[in-house]
């Protein structure tokens, strides 16, 4: 129980004891003046911690009073809540606490008893918001990841809810995206044809940890949550007319929860002539083919305009009008439709003797009879990327031997730097863009993943990487050029992963407050604050500074509190009050070692130390009654000005 009367007369005596008066003015003040009294005299504004419509007018009450209706509910104190001492009393709990610790808002509902306990404690802490945090660390994270993250509560990366804890939070707030704060939106300069980093800028991190971990990892999936809405031409240059308007979603196939590439859904409705490098012209209506060009801009004649309007649906599911095409090409190799000859096992083009290449060259020795058999099936799945399209840069780059067969496996073993488009710099270990600029934040942290690593390799990304920090010999910074030190809480979580032994849910238990605090521990163990260690830390930081949130229990802090002295709270420099005992007084003498010092001090004294206001009416009045009796009332100790005082008081 005791504990609970420290919980509680904490806050109904904080006016007095924080400013200083409640053990200063004798057993008048304690039994006569009312906690208004005592909030005028510390100047503190009584409106903004006190409800006037509360059940009992606490600033009308002498501490005497509160300390006694107080203890009327002794036997029920440990069920209240602090909602309830607020009903009664008026104490604006949260506005006391908010520059502090703002407490969470369910925190005002649990019964104090609880809230005295180890359980009371995590209860606080896992439910405030991370707002506290950046309040801590103003320069943790960027703005916009501060306004998304600030309502989340830390139980949850405590706990290792990630998926839960990174809901909402975009994907642009870990990067330099162009940000909109008038509509609170990432800039997507054309909605209907986002680029890449505009697609993964406005991504939700806890639905991609999601798809990212766990039993049912699937990195395909995430694949097409991100880039479902990219058109293919934004990534792949040089084919823009075989893409046209076709998105990442087209080569994304879900079939019983489970996503896979799938090149037959990309080429359905590709034309041979496209492929060809036939140039479509098109009706009024926009949608009709007219005609094909070829690349001299010269139209396709008849018979091979049968050929490029095959469709590649058409040729997968066996449709093609065969007799048709038998009846226009009778049963030709493609290589003679197309103009080249057979020399020696090679096809060559018939006037330029230049060999065939790319898709030509592949279905070359295949027979119009033969498009709707096996041989055409096996024809396909040896075609490699670079048969279809330039592959100079990036992904197309690393897929340039990839066949359409294996594209699924393939794409799965290229770093996720690499299929980003994104250059690595063998001498720095670093990934820039075009520009040549860094890039660091997450995308930095996953660049060195691959699709396949990525589910298990998530949890191993260090912290001080995804908050765009820098490592070098073990040591974190905040520049590329490594000159200058991360500091502070930011130092302190670098080290640590996402997840795994060293993730940041166990960060959270190991971590020590004076870390947090920005202090350093010198090789005797002691706190300081400089990295030189030769400034000590206050009595006060250095107390706490090896507790962590693990630690942090209620006995402990107890303990603490007891061991404190004056000056380790106070800042008694030049404080009158203060002067009148010794800065090593402990903490929890305090009371009895003012209530001393005040007894012993005169009215003179008292004036002084503004404890006691007598305008000159007051003294003039004061005169009159001591002169006759031959009194020098100001030099009277308190005490004996009170019983003087209140002996000519008529009866």
């Amino acid at each position: 129980m005791k504990r609970l009367w420290y919980f509680i007369l904490g806050f109904i005596t904080a006016f007095v004891v924080l400013f200083g008066t409640l053990f200063g003015v004798g057993y008048y003040f304690y039994t006569e003046e009312t906690l208004g009294w005592f909030a005028d005299k510390a100047g503190v504004d009584v409106e903004q911690y006190v409800d006037p419509d509360a059940e009992m007018d606490v600033t009308a009450m002498t501490i005497k009073q509160i300390v006694a209706d107080v203890s009327k509910t002794n036997n029920d104190f440990g069920n209240m809540s602090l909602n309830d001492l607020q009903k009664r009393y008026g104490l604006k709990f949260a506005k006391m606490f908010d520059n502090v610790f703002p407490m969470p808002e369910m925190v005002f509902n649990v019964p104090i008893s609880k809230l005295a306990s180890q359980e009371g404690l995590n209860t606080i802490v896992d439910n405030t918001k991370f707002d506290y945090v950046f309040r801590l660390a103003p320069d943790l994270l960027g703005d916009v990841a501060q306004s998304q993250l600030k309502n989340k509560e830390f139980g949850l990366l405590r706990n290792g809810q990630f998926e839960q804890f990174f809901a909402g939070v975009q994907m642009g707030s870990f990067l330099q995206t162009p940000y909109d704060y008038d509509s609170q939106q990432f800039v997507i300069e054309d909605l209907k044809n986002p680029t890449l980093t505009e697609a993964i800028s406005v991504a939700d991190i806890g639905i991609l940890y999601g798809k990212l971990t766990g039993d049912d990892a699937d990195v395909l999936a995430a694949a097409e949550y991100v880039l479902k809405d990219v058109k293919l031409k934004r990534v792949i240059t040089g084919k823009d007319e075989l893409f046209k308007e076709k998105t990442f979603g087209d080569v994304f196939v879900e079939k019983d929860g489970v996503v896979s590439l799938s090149i037959d859904e990309f080429i359905k409705d590709v034309y041979l002539g496209d492929i060809l490098g036939y140039t479509p012209v098109y009706l009024e209506d926009g949608t009709t083919i007219d005609y094909w060009k070829d690349a001299h801009g010269a139209k396709v004649d008849t018979i091979m305009t049968e050929l490029a309007n095959i469709k590649g649906g058409e040729i997968i599911d066996g449709t093609i009008n065969m007799d048709k095409l038998v009846e226009t090409f009778g049963d030709a190799q493609i290589g003679e439709i197309l103009g080249y000859k057979n020399v020696d096992g090679v096809w060559v083009d018939k006037d330029t003797d230049l060999p065939a290449e790319g898709i030509v060259k592949v279905f070359a020795d295949l027979k119009i009879s033969e498009m709707q058999s096996e041989t055409l099936q096996n024809k396909i799945s040896t075609v490699k990327i670079s048969d279809i399209i330039e592959c100079e840069t990036g992904l197309m780059k690393a897929l340039a031997n990839s066949t359409i067969s294996s594209i699924q496996t393939d794409v799965m073993k290229i770093k996720i730097g690499t299929i980003l488009d994104y250059d690595y710099n063998k001498k720095t270990g670093l990934w820039s863009d075009k520009n040549d600029n860094v890039v660091s934040g997450i995308i930095a942290a996953v660049a060195d993943l691959t699709p396949q690593t990525l589910s298990t390799g998530i949890n191993k990304i260090s912290i001080g990487t995804v908050l765009g920090m820098y490592q070098k010999e073990g040591v974190w910074y905040k520049d590329q050029n490594c000159t200058i030190k991360a500091t502070g809480i930011n130092a302190v979580l670098a080290k640590y992963t996402v997840g795994g032994d060293t993730g940041i849910s166990v960060a959270l238990d190991q971590i020590k407050l004076g870390e947090i605090m920005g202090l350093y521990q010198g090789k005797d163990n002691k706190w300081y604050n400089d990295e030189k260690c030769t400034i000590p830390a206050e009595n006060l930081s250095a107390s706490v500074a090896d507790l962590t949130f693990a630690t942090f229990t209620a006995d402990k802090i107890e303990t603490i509190v007891k061991d404190l002295k004056v000056d380790d709270i106070f800042d008694t420099e030049g404080s009158k009050l203060f002067s009148l005992i010794s800065n090593d007084t402990n903490i929890e003498n305090l009371p009895s070692a003012m209530q001393n010092a005040l007894e012993e001090i005169t009215v003179q004294d008292a004036m002084d130390l503004n404890i006691i206001e007598l305008d000159s009416t007051a003294q003039t009045k004061l005169n009159s009654i001591f002169n006759p009796m031959s009194i020098n009332w100001k030099t009277l100790k308190l005490k004996e000005f009170l019983s003087a005082l209140i002996s000519v008081i008529p009866a």
